[in-house]
């Protein structure tokens, strides 16, 4: 099961009057909607010879961008809880997989990706490369560079990630 839901909206948190219904769109659809269908599903998952869970999150996870005020927040809710499932069931044959996406031309950005982004068959490549050296974090491409950032220089990266043209 690859559990790959997303929407965002780019917008000021104290600017826009419909910010309280926009963020439980997001919440809803980033970060409820695959824990439902995780425990919905998963009966029928365990059934599987090797079932697995791939939850999809974002580098965003590390190092947030301040147009997209619930976006990271949902996407770094799912990646806390992909780590504790993944603890939860250790002692399963259950595997818990988690794929940081950094940027993919996509649909998703209506048709303007950012110029960093790479492409579906990149992200691709890269994320069946890690599931094929059993790796359960998988961060992709740029995702690997701004976690390392994050991590020596975390107000640079901060900055950095909210310096990059808008969508």
């Amino acid at each position: 099961m690859v559990n790959n839901a997303a929407i965002v909206h780019i917008s000021q948190f104290l600017d826009d009057d419909d910010i309280i219904k926009k963020a439980e769109i997001e919440i809803n659809t980033n970060f409820i909607s695959p824990i439902r269908l995780i425990k919905l599903l998963s009966p029928i998952i365990q059934k599987n010879k090797n079932p697995t869970l791939i939850n999809i999150t974002t580098g965003l996870i590390y190092v947030p961008r301040s147009v997209y005020p619930f976006y990271n927040s949902t996407k770094a809710a799912l990646h806390s809880f992909t780590q504790i499932l993944r603890l939860q069931l250790s002692k399963t044959k259950f595997k818990v997989i988690e794929v940081m996406f950094p940027a993919v031309k996509t649909p998703w950005h209506n048709g303007t990706p950012p110029k960093i982004a790479i492409t579906p068959e990149k992200a691709v490549d890269e994320m069946i490369k890690g599931l094929e050296n059993g790796k359960t974090e998988i961060k992709v491409a740029k995702a690997k560079l701004l976690y390392l950032i994050s991590r020596i220089a975390p107000k640079f990266a901060l900055k950095k990630i909210n310096s990059l043209e808008d969508e």
